[in-house]
């Protein structure tokens, strides 16, 4: 299974621990034989002091049910059979946010 940049489907996302997981919204950023590099999103505030989190300004749009902030300091590589259920797609200009955010970031 491909999936594209830019979709957003809810995944098992890995606590900090690795010993569990959640069920949550992520971006997918790229995708490589059975795995899928994802972003983490998240329904808490930007938080300021991070530079890596992004505010998805057309949440509404991509099929997410609240506000969200993109965790671009905050993405791991997931096996496709924990990556879910479809939820839309990020419009270009908050793709284009994220990406600036993870690639000035380097």
């Amino acid at each position: 299974m491909y999936h594209n940049r830019g979709d957003l489907y809810t995944v098992l996302y890995p606590f900090d621990d690795m010993d569990a997981e959640k069920l949550r919204p992520a971006i997918i950023f790229d995708t490589k034989d059975n795995h899928s590099l994802v972003i983490k999103l998240t329904s808490h505030e930007e938080r300021h002091n991070d530079s890596g989190d992004v505010s998805i300004i057309h949440w509404k749009e991509a099929g997410l049910s609240s506000p969200s902030v993109a965790r671009c300091s905050d993405f791991v590589p997931l096996h496709h059979d924990k990556i879910k259920k479809f939820l839309g797609t990020l419009r270009p200009e908050d793709m284009t946010n994220v990406l600036e955010k993870i690639y000035r970031d380097k």
